[in-house]
Formats: structure tokens, C-alpha cells, sequence
């Protein structure tokens, strides 16, 4: 009976010390895992000012947009007052591409005069390919940072 209770407890004692050093294993992974899964490409962020009495609303682009961005933007300036004239500051933008395009040439084509603000090289083809689309006619360009 004595070597039988023995015998489980030896059991139970390897079996925590398995388990422990398991964990402490898997924890150092972990962490060495964590600096090697950095993700080195920053997400777009979009900033919204309004004027203090709503008359203007100024939307400023950072880092590369993407498609969720783009959607944002849009619904953001459909939901800005008709009369207050928008402002879209591209000036630490990165380039437009692709299907992020498309929806903010979409923001275009709802007839309402924006203004670009802060155009760069990244976005030196960008008032063409609007004008390619008929899309820039209510547009205002300022190249002035």
C-alpha cells in the first residue's frame, strides 16, 4: 500500500515538472516569437476636422490607403453637411492604387466640389487618372503643401 502511494506521487511530481518545463519553453517561444512577427507596414489613418461653426471639413489621409480607408472616407464625406466645402489633405499620403481607387474616385462622382490639398509625387497621376474618369471637374487642386 506504501509503494503504491509512493508510486503515484513520484508520478505527480514528474508530471507538474513536465508540465512546467513545457511552459517555460513555450513562454520564451513566445516572446522571441513576438519581435520576429512585427509587422513592418503601418495601416492608414484618417483624421477628420470640422470647422467650428460646420461650414468646412477638412479629411486628411496618412500612410497608404486601403480599401476599408477608402470606404470610411467616403461614407465620411457623404455625411458631411451639403453646403460645407470639403478638404482632402493628401500631403503625407501614400499612393492611391488599385481598388482603393476606385472608391475615392467614387467620392468624385458625387458632383460635390473637394479640394485637394497637399498633392506630392506619390500622387502625381492622380488629377489625370480623375480627369480620365470625367471625375474633375468640381475639383480644386492646390500642389502647395
Amino acid at each position: 500500500m506504501m509503494k503504491r502511494a509512493f508510486r503515484a506521487a513520484a508520478t505527480a511530481a514528474a508530471a507538474v515538472a513536465f508540465v512546467a518545463g513545457v511552459e517555460f519553453v513555450s513562454r520564451g517561444r513566445r516572446r522571441r516569437d513576438r519581435v520576429e512577427n512585427v509587422v513592418t507596414r503601418a495601416p492608414a489613418r484618417l483624421r477628420a476636422r470640422r470647422g467650428v461653426d460646420g461650414g468646412h471639413a477638412t479629411f486628411a489621409i496618412e500612410g497608404a490607403l486601403d480599401e476599408f480607408s477608402a470606404r470610411l472616407l467616403a461614407c465620411s464625406i457623404a455625411q458631411a453637411p451639403g453646403t460645407a466645402p470639403v478638404t482632402l489633405d493628401l500631403t503625407v499620403a501614400g499612393p492611391i492604387e488599385g481598388r482603393p481607387f476606385d472608391i475615392f474616385a467614387g467620392v468624385f462622382a458625387a458632383g460635390r466640389p473637394i479640394r485637394l490639398r497637399g498633392l506630392g509625387e506619390d500622387h502625381a497621376t492622380l488629377p489625370d487618372r480623375l480627369a480620365q474618369r470625367g471625375l474633375l471637374t468640381a475639383a480644386v487642386l492646390d500642389r502647395a503643401a
